[in-house]
């Protein structure tokens, strides 16, 4: 019998496409990827940015402004009773405050939240913090992050190294920098923006003997090199005044916050 090559090749063939076809099946039948794209794994994780919805507040003063003529003031300032009815809608809305130095914590998993995290900042560290919002604070056992200015400590109408010190000891806020004298920091010298950027929080650990891991940028006004000093000098995290509440790894040195007069959507 003479063996026909041609029938042999097709045979062949048609056995080689009816085992590919087989395999294609079995593969799609049981979901398993026999030929992973290589590095397939660190592609995707690349691809997914961590992030949480954390509204960041913007307080500055906390009082009953009774100069009329102080505009800038009245523009900046809630009353103590607007500010503990605001906690006591938080609380009923089924948020849980946290420092700003729990964010980076909160975004990797790393810290537990039950219920929606919020955090209320104040900046510069005005006496009426101590005088007309620490009360409510303890009265209410909540969370907040305070921004100092260090050369600012002790002038009129702002805290005293003592009320620094017993705001501390409540464990219910934490103290973070905002440069050593207010400055804009994009506006100077990159030495200047350095040491503004460090001295304040060299001051402030070792006054205090705390450890300071968060920056505020006075005016809100920073750029990336100004980021990126912060980042180096062992701050773990910076807010700014950039508007949103989406925080997440890629903005973990530009927080972006709303100030108090603009969260009508929780108040």
């Amino acid at each position: 019998m003479r063996i026909d090559l041609k029938t042999i090749s097709f045979v062949i063939c048609a056995l080689l496409l009816s085992l590919y076809l087989a395999i294609i099946t079995f593969k799609s039948f049981l979901n398993i990827n026999f030929w992973p794209a290589k590095n397939s794994s660190v592609k995707e994780k690349a691809m997914v940015t961590l992030s949480a919805e954390i509204p960041i507040i913007i307080y500055h003063y906390v009082e009953i402004v009774t100069d009329e003529r102080d505009f800038i003031r009245k523009g900046l300032s809630i009353t103590p009773a607007t500010f503990q009815s605001q906690i006591k809608t938080l609380k009923v809305k089924g948020y849980q405050t946290f420092f700003v130095r729990d964010i980076p914590g909160i975004i990797k998993g790393q810290i537990r939240v039950n219920k929606k995290p919020v955090s209320l900042n104040f900046d510069d560290g005005y006496a009426d913090f101590y005088s007309d919002v620490f009360p409510i604070i303890k009265k209410e056992n909540i969370k907040v992050t305070v921004y100092i200015v260090p050369q600012f400590i002790g002038h009129l109408n702002y805290m005293t190294k003592e009320q620094i010190y017993e705001i501390i000891a409540s464990g219910l806020v934490e103290i973070g920098s905002h440069t050593n004298w207010h400055v804009d920091l994009p506006s100077v010298s990159l030495e200047r923006a350095k040491a503004e950027i460090i001295d304040s929080k060299t001051f402030l650990d070792q006054e205090f003997k705390i450890k300071v891991e968060t920056f505020c940028y006075p005016y809100g006004y920073y750029n990336e090199t100004i980021a990126n000093l912060v980042k180096s000098s062992s701050y773990t995290a910076a807010v700014s005044e950039v508007y949103g509440t989406t925080q997440s790894i890629d903005n973990l040195y530009f927080l972006s916050r709303i100030r108090v007069g603009y969260f009508n959507t929780i108040f």
